[in-house]
């Protein structure tokens, strides 16, 4: 009695190649679907959390900070050199006549922007379901 390893010749090779080969793209497209839903749950999760937080955040009271009026000689405030917003001048003698004066620009200690305000969700009212035709 002989040994042969495999015992399925060299058919039975080619066929277990082909079949390693569709194995090997089946996992690798199942690993990249995942990949890809995880990604896209990761994203719209993290775009959630940034809405709960900017809907949920707690307002800042606007009395514990405040700045001083004007800085004293011996603040460090004082020290440092505030830069002047040029203002551009009017085009004509006619237009700077009808349009209000450009105020002047205030310095803040923080530059922050506004958040966008929230609004209230819409609601919906359900739609009525349509009776489906009359069997023949």
């Amino acid at each position: 009695m002989r040994f042969i390893p495999g015992g399925f010749g060299f058919a039975g090779q080619i066929f277990g190649a082909i079949a390693a080969g569709l194995f090997f793209i089946v996992v690798v497209i199942v690993v990249l679907g995942v990949l890809f839903v995880l990604v896209r749950f990761l994203m719209a999760a993290t775009r959630a959390a940034d809405t709960y937080v900017r809907v949920h955040e707690v307002p800042k009271d606007d009395t514990a900070v405040t700045a001083p009026d004007a800085p004293t000689a011996t603040s460090p405030a004082a020290k440092i050199p505030v830069a002047k917003t040029p203002v551009a001048p009017a085009p004509d003698a006619k237009a700077s006549a009808t349009t209000p004066p450009v105020p002047a620009a205030t310095s803040t200690s923080a530059a922050t922007t506004p958040l966008p305000t929230v609004t209230k969700p819409v609601t919906r009212t359900p739609r009525t379901p349509k009776t489906p035709p009359p069997a023949i």
